[in-house]
């Protein structure tokens, strides 16, 4: 199948694009965890916010996906919505997926708004799973009732299945990401190239304007580092993205 994956153009207010054009861990996280057979873009829409229009309709038409997925914070929710109406007139018959705090924790503005019609999927809480049993079921032409995490549309209205619980990092059922997948470039911070390398997941904390805990619980599971002569295992530190730069 071809899949593209977008994030959203908007910015945090405190992060404005000229200082600060950090990459979406989430979609090089989704790409290196489906079936190596699939063909996937991911397109971090921050890098075009002058032309966003342009750039979806550009990619959809080059890469003539079977699946297009949206990753969506909540001050994001309007123009996820009006980059699926645009997908669905170039791409009628893509299966749309939306996943991300917003969806995770509002799945309502997705399923009761007649705004949100578009939406075929919402992967709740972590994707990696879901979406890529999500991608084994439509390529099999099963149902979709089996799948941990997932929201579907049906003849009767969306149904919901349970969530998913936290996954360990250290099974290896979630792999590492393919940045090799980005059809877009130009992440700087202070104008020094940068990307992030995710080594932890959750927190302990319960900040009033977070909403982690809500989408995870509280959980601070680390990554295992190999470290030293004889290859003793030891804990990643407690940051959860590690930026990298390059000058």
């Amino acid at each position: 199948m071809n899949i593209l994956l977008f994030s959203m153009p908007d910015s945090f207010e405190h992060m404005p694009p000229i200082a600060i054009r950090m990459p979406n861990g989430a979609l090089t996280s989704l790409a290196g965890n489906v079936d190596p057979h699939h063909r996937v873009a991911a397109a971090d829409l921050l890098l075009v916010q002058d032309r966003v229009r342009e750039t979806v309709e550009r990619l959809v038409a080059e890469h003539e996906p079977d699946a297009v997925g949206l990753s969506v914070m909540t001050f994001q929710r309007k123009t996820a919505k009006g980059i699926i109406d645009l997908v669905r007139t170039r791409r009628p018959r893509a299966h749309i997926v939306v996943g991300g705090y917003d969806p995770s924790l509002a799945p309502e503005a997705y399923t009761e708004d007649p705004d949100g019609a578009g939406v075929d999927f919402i992967v709740r809480g972590e994707g990696e799973i879901t979406f890529r049993e999500l991608l084994r079921a439509l390529e099999a032409q099963r149902g979709y009732d089996h799948i941990a995490g997932l929201s579907y549309r049906s003849a009767d209205g969306f149904r919901h299945n349970p969530a998913r619980g936290v996954s360990a990092l250290e099974d290896g059922k979630i792999r590492l990401p393919r940045r090799d997948v980005r059809v877009l470039g130009g992440y700087t911070l202070l104008g020094r190239q940068v990307d992030v390398i995710e080594t932890s997941r959750g927190c302990t904390f319960d900040c009033s304007f977070c909403s982690i805990i809500e989408m995870r619980g509280r959980n601070f599971p680390h990554l295992l580092l190999r470290a030293g002569p004889g290859g003793h295992p030891r804990r990643a530190g407690p940051w959860r993205p590690v930026a990298l730069y390059r000058g």
